[in-house]
This record gives C-alpha cells, sequence and structure tokens, in this order.
C-alpha cells in the first residue's frame, strides 16, 4: 500500500467548444508549454521503495480503484471537472491517511469548495453562477494553501458559487508539500512506463486531455479506437487510477456519474488503450475541424505531472 502522498497530474490538448444532444460538461484549461515549464520539476524517479521509485520489474497490473471514491457527477452544465478531480484524489489520501477506515465514499470532499474559489478569483460569473474553465493547478493551489472541506459539510451544486470565502478557515487536509512537475518524457512510450511506476507506487494521476468522441461514447466500459469523425473536443480533467498490461489499457475514473450517466462506461470508470491514451493525451493529439488528426509535438508531457508530496495531510485527516 502506498507509504506517502504524492500526487501527480498531467494534462495536453487545445480546448474546443462542443455542443451535443447527449454531451457531458468538461471545464479543463490547459496551461500552455511555457507555462508548464517554470513549474518545479520533480526529481527523475530512483530506484528504491515506497513514492516515486523505479522498480526493476513493475508489475503488469495494478490498480487503485478499490482505494478511490466512486465516480461523482459534475453535472451536465458544469465545467467543474479540474475541482472533481483533485477533491476525488483527496479523498483518496485522507482515506490512506485514515488507516483505511469506513469507506472512501466516507471521505469525499468538496468540489464546491475550491471551484467556486476559481470563478469568484477569475471574476467569471454569469447571472449568479460558477461558470468557470479553471486550471487544475489552480484548484491544486487552493487545496493545498486553504485545504479542503468534506462533501458533507459544502455539498455540491452545480454551477452554483458558494460562500467559499466564509468557509477558509474550516478548511483541512492541506498538503505539506508544493506541488512539482514531472520532467517531460521523450515519447509515448516512456511516458506511460513513468505511469505505471507511479501508479503502481499508489499515486493515481489526474490527467487533462481533449474529450473526443470516443472517450463520450465507450462500448462496454472500454475505448480501444479512436473515432475521427468531426466532432468537436474539450479540455477535460480525470484521475488514472490503474493499469493493465494483459489487456493494455489504463483505469480512468471520470466526474461524469456512473454507468447510467455516462452511458458505455463501467460505473464511471473506463479502461483506455495504451494506444488511444498514448496518442490523444501523451501524443499530443490535435484534430482539425475536418477530423483529420496530427501529432503536434514530440516532447512528452502528458506525464510531467504536478506532485505535491504528503498530499493527505499533515495529522489533519
Amino acid at each position: 500500500m502506498p507509504d506517502d502522498g504524492s500526487i501527480q497530474v498531467a494534462w495536453r490538448g487545445v480546448s474546443a467548444t462542443a455542443i451535443h444532444a447527449q454531451e457531458q460538461s468538461t471545464g479543463l484549461q490547459f496551461l500552455d508549454r511555457k507555462q508548464y515549464e517554470l513549474i518545479p520539476k520533480a526529481k527523475e524517479p530512483v530506484t528504491g521503495t515506497g513514492y516515486g521509485a523505479t522498480r526493476e520489474i513493475i508489475p503488469d497490473s495494478f490498480t487503485l480503484e478499490n482505494y478511490m471514491p466512486t465516480a461523482q457527477n459534475q453535472g451536465l452544465t458544469s465545467n467543474a471537472c479540474a475541482a472533481f478531480a483533485v477533491t476525488s484524489n483527496k479523498a483518496y489520501r485522507v482515506f490512506i491517511a485514515s488507516g483505511q477506515k469506513g469507506s472512501p465514499n466516507d471521505y469525499l470532499q468538496s468540489p464546491g469548495f475550491p471551484y467556486s474559489a476559481a470563478c469568484q478569483r477569475r471574476a467569471i460569473i454569469q447571472n449568479g453562477q460558477c461558470v468557470v474553465t479553471s486550471f487544475i493547478s489552480d484548484e491544486l493551489d487552493f487545496l493545498s494553501e486553504i485545504g479542503s472541506l468534506p462533501l458533507a459539510e459544502m455539498p455540491y451544486r452545480p454551477n452554483v458559487c458558494e460562500d467559499w470565502q466564509g468557509r477558509l478557515t474550516e478548511g483541512r487536509n492541506n498538503s505539506s508539500a508544493p506541488y512539482t512537475a514531472l520532467p517531460s518524457a521523450p515519447n509515448a512510450s516512456l511516458a506511460l512506463k513513468m505511469m505505471k511506476n507511479l501508479i503502481a507506487g499508489g499515486n493515481p494521476i489526474i490527467v487533462g486531455f481533449n474529450a473526443c468522441k470516443e472517450f463520450r461514447y465507450p462500448v462496454h466500459g472500454y475505448i480501444t479506437k479512436i473515432d475521427r469523425s468531426d466532432f468537436p473536443c474539450k479540455g477535460h480533467a480525470v484521475l488514472v487510477v490503474g493499469y493493465d498490461d494483459q489487456i493494455k489499457a489504463v483505469r480512468i475514473l471520470n466526474s461524469w456519474g456512473d454507468g447510467t450517466q455516462w452511458k458505455g462506461s463501467d460505473k464511471g470508470k473506463v479502461w483506455m488503450s495504451y494506444d488511444v491514451f498514448s496518442r490523444t493525451v501523451c501524443g499530443g493529439l490535435h484534430r482539425s475541424r475536418a477530423g483529420s488528426s496530427h501529432i503536434v509535438s514530440r516532447i512528452i508531457y502528458c506525464i510531467g505531472s504536478l506532485a505535491s508530496s504528503r498530499y493527505a495531510a499533515d495529522g489533519n485527516s
């Protein structure tokens, strides 16, 4: 089991506007390459034990999903995907810090707390509603500096700007170290190897990417091929919580509800093939309006992750 609390975050892509009858909301803004490179870099993994250690033999499969909360639902009109990704990760961290008492769902944290702050800080409120698309780093900064609130203390209401300022002193479970970014990997294969090593060490990875048609419409819980039809894509944040070399796929926890709400998913989770993941996330797959695609970068920084060691909490869990 995990022995500290580093978290890994990754993103890649260009946001676009999409309108579709059955479309779920997204809401992620991407850091550009220069912004990303300004984030302090974590040290290269070294041989050893615990988080960040490169294992001589990485397990063929590993999943953290039994220690994660169930898939939550950000709503059909809310842009709070980044807040859901970081607070689902926080729930996992606090559950582990508790000694795994009870269920991970007992430790759900409020997405509305950091997301409302992002809306008001960026002054993007329309008719009293939060509508901002946010950066993963914004949400992590808030949880690092202020902390989180249990979901029971601030229930999530889509698009509602909660009184986060009046609750600042109640924030807890702050991270005890600033997050850092993992160095870019030269190719998707090495990026995936780094991901698997981190996950096997107990680190879920927060990933930002363009959610295109294949992601919106999984088949029996799997995403195995890229749909090249002319379907608009939008920036989205999720958690990668496992991998399996036998089926050559990563396990993704989303924020679009369970299988009855996100049709085709496995209770709000999916297996995305290494090929699709590498090309759409690690490879920086960009789609033109005509539906064609090309790789826009040879340097992979989907794994250039943000990491916050001992994120679960300085004894305040």
